[in-house]
């Protein structure tokens, strides 16, 4: 009986569950609602893709203008634009996004690791290396 008691009034003193979303057809509106809280993660997102793009843009016109002419100096805007094109297509596309929530396990970095680390062992120099120019 005391158990009941406790579990209604913990049911009682809860708070209600947020309400929904109203689409466009209950509002009569025209526009979804949306919380304050996917606004924000849809903003965090926007500025974080908008930080990586214009990251990349500023490190490869920087560059742009010495005279030395080595990958190594813009590399850190291959790996903006890589993540920028992988959160796009993760939010653009339901399979890429089905496929990296499979591949999203704490093991699968180690093993691509350790994969590409034996290929590059069994080929060793044959693997075909790429050079954009030469000094």
């Amino acid at each position: 009986m005391k158990l009941r008691r406790t579990a209604e009034a913990l049911s009682a003193s809860a708070p209600s569950a947020p309400a929904r979303p109203r689409r466009s057809s209950e509002s009569g509106v025209g526009a979804e609602a949306i919380s304050p809280a996917e606004n924000g993660e849809r903003r965090s997102g926007e500025s974080g893709l908008l930080f990586a793009v214009v990251a990349s843009f500023v490190l490869i016109v920087l560059f742009s203008f010495s005279d030395r002419k080595a990958d190594r100096f813009i590399f850190p805007a291959y790996y903006f634009m890589a993540a920028a094109g992988g959160v796009t297509a993760i939010r653009r596309w339901p399979a890429v996004s089905h496929v990296v929530n499979r591949l999203d396990r704490p093991w699968v970095p180690a093993v691509c690791w350790l994969s590409l680390f034996a290929l590059r062992l069994v080929t060793g120099s044959h693997l075909p290396q790429f050079t954009f120019w030469r000094s």
